[in-house]
């Protein structure tokens, strides 16, 4: 029957309604005719209630067939809803398999799959890279990565995951393929069957060897920077927005006297004098509030008395860039400030001093200045009668005087010269002195060609070469000041260079950034360079004045003139091969 049923490939559902019919119109034939027999006895009556059984039946009948086909059209219509969801729940496993596919492949973390046992059944190109071992060498085995001595460590841990325990953050040390050591993060969880059963384990590996190296250094250059502030002799401390102490090193606690575990935490109001802590806070809160270090002069009192502190204070700010806390670095100036005011008490002290001396230097070099004027001029009067009569002597009485007798006359008078011409320059030297300087653009040029016309007969007669190069047209300085130095340079060169059969003077200058400086060489006598300081002191010689004339005056006159204006004058020289003297002269402040 059943071969029948395959081969004519009836549906199941038009055959039960097919036997259901059989059965049903079995009962009715069998049973209707003698029930309504022994209800009806009267054959009239009878045929016509037969009549209404056969509509009867076949009304029956439609209804049981419809409401047949009607379930039948349901079900086939559920059965076809629930073959198009199994399909479309095919496709999202399908999808959701694939995702989970290119999740696991383009994974950075290793994600691995275990069985029963603890051999590998999946492993990821995560997993290759980490560890080094190819899919085609884990699969199948026991983990590669896990050594001899921790196998047993192992397997208790799969049993553990099996028995439903999920594995989260454990930190494991192991070696790579190479043998390299690494550190791992695991998190496993056990993968269960369609009956609810453990059937294997998945593992997700994250290599933490870099964050672990770099949790290492952190921990190193923390512990060395703690030890570095706890080793200062400075006191160091830092304190939250809220002014309250985060940390401090040894030095702040011995500058307190007081242990660090009763402060951190507290607010620095708590702990520090009114006075202070009131001061703290608010150099603390401008630090908060302009975000700038600030450097400020703070005191403390402490067991020790009064101490003052220059106190460097900044930001520290978190990884977002706000500012979290205010740390700070007291430098003890307390001694510095104790000497600064000694320091200006002995200043005020000196300063007066000074100013009673310099009144009394003030009084007596004017009293000096007024009395060699005075003595100048005074000393004039007798020289002139000396000068006066000796010449009258040898113009009027020579004829009675011998040999020696005029030889004293002139004696005198080379005498009464040069004794004038000391006075001269004595006069000269304090009239520098005591004069009002008028600075003014000075044309150093035209001084020069001034100065050389006065002396123009002597270089003549002496066949004198005088180059003179100036390479700026003006100067800085007081006038008849710098044509007295000029003069005296000129003067020297022309005497000095007397024994040359050829001499040479060369006044030139150069420029620099600060000053304009002139130069007036000769290849004269020269002097020795250890000399140096000693030919601008005034009335002093390095030469027999009868070889070289002069009073001695004559340079120290070129140093004052030029120590007046803020200049200066030195000296290059040789003996025997000439000198060169400079003249530096400043220029004005921009």
């Amino acid at each position: 029957m059943a071969t029948f049923l395959q081969r004519v490939k009836l549906p199941l559902p038009a055959l039960r309604l097919a036997l259901f019919y059989i059965l049903a119109a079995g009962l009715w034939i069998l049973f209707s005719d003698r029930i309504l027999a022994w209800l009806v006895t009267d054959p009239l009556e009878l045929t016509r209630w037969q009549s209404y059984k056969g509509l009867l039946f076949v009304l029956a009948m439609a209804v049981l067939l419809f409401l047949e086909r009607a379930r039948a059209e349901r079900v086939n219509a559920e059965r076809i809803e629930l073959s198009r969801q199994h399909r479309s729940a095919e496709q999202k496993v399908h999808v959701l398999a694939s995702r989970l596919q290119a999740i696991v492949q383009s994974s950075p973390l290793a994600i691995l799959s275990l069985d029963p046992e603890g051999r590998v059944t999946s492993w990821n190109p995560a997993a290759e890279r980490i560890f080094g071992w190819s899919e085609e060498e884990a699969l199948g085995q026991r983990l590669p990565y896990v050594p001899e001595e921790s196998v047993p460590e192992f397997l208790s841990l799969v049993r553990r995951i099996l028995e439903g325990e999920a594995i989260n953050a454990l930190e494991l040390r192991r070696k790579r393929k190479d043998g390299t050591p690494m550190d791992i993060l695991i998190h496993a969880a056990p993968l269960y069957n369609g009956g609810n059963q453990p059937e294997g384990i998945m593992a997700v590996v994250a290599d933490i060897t870099q964050r672990k190296q770099a949790e290492e250094e952190l921990r190193s250059t923390r512990e060395f920077l703690l030890q570095l502030m706890n080793n200062a002799p400075l006191p160091i401390f830092a304190t939250d927005l809220e002014h309250r102490c985060l940390l401090v090193n040894h030095a702040w606690e011995a500058l307190l006297d007081v242990n660090r575990r009763k402060v951190i935490g507290e607010k620095i109001t708590e702990f520090l004098p009114p006075s202070s802590g009131d001061l703290f806070v608010r150099n603390n809160q401008q630090v908060i509030d302009t975000r700038q270090p600030l450097v400020v002069e703070e005191s403390l009192e402490t067991s020790s008395g009064t101490r003052y502190f220059q106190s460097i204070k900044f930001p520290l700010h978190d990884s977002s860039g706000a500012v979290e806390a205010v740390g700070g670095i007291a430098i003890d100036i307390t001694e510095r400030k104790q000497a600064v005011e000694s320091l200006h008490r002995l200043n005020l002290e000196l300063e007066q001093r000074v100013a009673e001396r310099t009144a009394q230097l003030a009084a007596i070099n004017a009293e000096l200045e007024t009395f060699t004027y005075s003595v100048s001029h005074d000393l004039k009067a007798p020289l002139r009668g000396i000068d006066g009569y000796s010449r009258l002597l040898l113009e009027d009485h020579s004829h009675v005087l011998d040999e020696e007798g005029r030889g004293f006359l002139m004696t005198i008078r080379r005498s009464v010269a040069q004794m004038s011409q000391l006075i001269d320059d004595l006069l000269a030297y304090s009239r520098l002195e005591r004069r009002t300087l008028v600075i003014d653009t000075v044309d150093p040029a035209k001084l020069v060609n001034a100065i050389l016309a006065q002396f123009s007969a002597e270089i003549q007669a002496r066949g004198v070469e005088v180059d003179t190069r100036l390479p700026f047209d003006f100067v800085y300085h007081d006038k008849e000041s710098l044509f007295q130095a000029l003069y005296n340079l000129i003067d020297n060169a022309i005497k000095f260079s007397v024994a040359n059969p050829h001499p040479k003077i060369k006044i030139g200058g150069r420029e620099t950034e600060t000053a304009h400086i002139l130069f007036v060489q000769d290849n004269g006598a020269g002097f020795d360079m250890k000399y140096h300081d000693r030919i601008f002191e005034i009335f002093q010689r390095l030469h027999r004045i009868e070889d070289f004339p002069g009073t001695g005056i004559g340079l120290a006159i070129v140093r004052k003139a030029m120590q007046r204006v803020g200049g200066r004058v030195w000296a290059e020289s040789t003996p025997g091969q000439g000198s060169i003297f400079y003249l530096e002269i400043p220029k004005p402040p921009a």
